[in-house]
């Protein structure tokens, strides 16, 4: 008798800190876009949230700055 494979336990994927630098950008974008945006069970606050959780202090901060924009207009 053959033993069933199993196939091997994975770690979860992680999002690391985006820190503003152009060569992470592809990368962070397109997992945050499979693991959270595209995820239909999160509100958009919640997504928003996330987003806001993977980014590091100079990226914050510039969305701090449009999103003040955004809330004056």
């Amino acid at each position: 008798m053959h033993a069933k494979r199993r196939p091997p336990k994975l770690e979860p994927i992680t999002i690391s800190t985006f820190t503003g630098e152009p060569k992470e950008w592809k990368t962070f974008i397109q997992l945050y876009m499979s693991i959270i945006h595209k995820n239909k069970s999160l509100s958009k606050i919640e997504k928003f949230q996330y987003l806001l959780s993977y980014l590091g202090p100079e990226p914050k901060r510039i969305s701090k700055l449009l999103n003040t924009g955004v809330q004056q207009i």
